[in-house]
């Protein structure tokens, strides 16, 4: 995380509080973070899909009671990893608190927050150093799949549309293709493809 653009997500109905939290966040964190803020909780699952955030800051109470298990489930595919948590501004019941990965208060100081803010960061890069040590990451079967659309030549949309995904979702799967290969060319991505026997010479679009 911190040697890579954070990306955290602000949401809360109160456009006080949301505001309160992204200057204060702003102050502490420096400018090698991103923001988005989120005011209506229809729009949670298609923002945080354009966005892939890496941190979720959120009321309990937004949308009514946030349910973390089923959103966290209903993102997995664009936000793997993501940490959730509470953005507290009154006195809520501890199991509206149940699923979050930690939580900040209104009442917080700056050092509060920065502390937060560094433990989650450390626990993602004790993540990320984990997984450097071992094989890599294995594609899925739908990211196997964008990868033979890419390299035959397809267009985001001609995938999503073969795939029966949103073009958002084809984006996604690029993302972590490239950052579980660290292949960042087209041509690089034909070897690996017909290396593995994902394609053959044939298809691949020159």
């Amino acid at each position: 995380m911190s040697q890579n653009i954070l990306k955290i997500a602000v949401a809360d109905t109160a456009i006080i509080v949301r505001m309160g939290v992204l200057a204060a966040l702003k102050r502490i964190l420096g400018s090698n973070t991103v923001y988005l803020e989120m005011s209506h909780p229809e729009d949670f699952e298609t923002k945080v899909m354009s966005f892939s955030p890496s941190v979720i800051v959120v009321s309990p109470s937004f949308g009514g009671t946030f349910d973390v298990a089923a959103r966290r489930k209903s993102i997995e595919e664009y936000a793997h990893g993501v940490k959730f948590v509470a953005l507290v501004s009154c006195v809520v019941p501890a199991s509206a608190l149940a699923g979050f990965d930690a939580q900040l208060s209104i009442y917080d100081t700056e050092d509060d927050l920065l502390s937060l803010f560094t433990s989650l960061s450390s626990a993602e890069e004790k993540v990320e150093a984990e997984m450097a040590e071992g094989e890599s990451e294995a594609l899925s079967a739908r990211e196997k799949q964008v990868v033979k659309g890419v390299v035959s030549g397809l267009a985001n949309k001609e995938i999503a549309d073969q795939m029966n995904i949103s073009v958002y979702t084809v984006l996604t799967h690029r993302r972590n293709i490239a950052r579980k290969l660290n292949i960042h060319s087209s041509i690089a991505l034909a070897i690996y493809a017909i290396s593995n026997k994902l394609v053959t010479v044939d298809e691949v679009k020159e």
